[in-house]
């Protein structure tokens, strides 16, 4: 049997592509696990802040999930774009979210 002899090229090229898989992979859950991280905050300070106990927390991821279920139930709605939703509250409360960034540190579990 014979083996098949690459050129030193297509073992490049071959790793390149085995990096970039590596490295979306690793992108994507470290987009995810921010976002868990972001909204895990927002419980907490509602949690400490506003007295929000078991019920509301509950209530409150619940209708997360109800909102992500919008675009399959009626598709003329365009699917939720992060940034869009960033701005939306951004311009309608004046809120600036740079400022959180500058104090809170993300971690990856």
């Amino acid at each position: 049997m014979r083996a098949r002899i690459q050129s030193v090229e297509d073992v490049k090229r071959i790793a390149a592509r085995k990096l970039e898989d590596d490295f979306n992979a690793r992108y994507e859950k470290a987009t995810l696990d921010g976002a868990m991280q972001g909204i895990a905050f927002v419980m907490y300070t509602l949690e400490i802040s506003q007295g929000w106990k078991d019920k509301r927390q509950k209530k409150l991821f619940e209708d997360m999930v109800s909102m992500m279920d919008i675009p399959d139930l009626a598709p003329w709605i365009e699917s939720f774009s992060a940034e869009d939703i960033k701005k939306h509250i951004e311009d309608k409360y004046q809120i600036d979210f740079r400022r959180l960034l500058e104090r809170v540190d993300a971690k990856v579990s």
